[in-house]
């Protein structure tokens, strides 16, 4: 009678491979997002932006902060954009660009560069 010893190495590269796959298709229906779908960025709270920029549209719900360089609705020069920058609640703008029209619903306040740095 013959006893042999396989090792799990030689056992495992004789066994099959078997791959078992479950697969489903799902379709996702179309969401209006209404007057929202016009603006690149929604932000429902506050939105601080320090030296980056916003190539289309920007609505913020509640206080918005702009400094060191920003531009907002720069892909959109042109005439009948409507707002491009929209801002429920207090606004602070420092050294950069709105391309095209914008509202605010609370206070406005420009910073000159300087007092940005300490």
């Amino acid at each position: 009678m013959s006893h042999s010893l396989v090792r799990f190495g030689q056992l495992a590269a004789t066994l099959p491979v078997v791959a078992f796959g479950i697969g489903y298709a799902t379709q996702a229906g179309a969401v209006s997002l209404g007057p929202a779908a016009e603006y690149n960025v929604f932000v429902l709270g506050d939105f601080n932006q320090t030296g980056t920029d916003t190539e289309g549209k920007l609505a913020v719900g509640g206080n918005a902060s702009f400094t060191d360089g920003f531009a907002v609705g720069m892909l959109l020069r042109g005439e009948g954009n409507g707002d491009v920058l929209v801002v429920g609640g207090d606004t602070t703008l420092s050294n950069g660009k709105v391309y095209g029209d914008a509202a605010f619903g609370g206070n406005q306040r420009s910073l000159p560069t300087s007092a940005l740095k300490s």
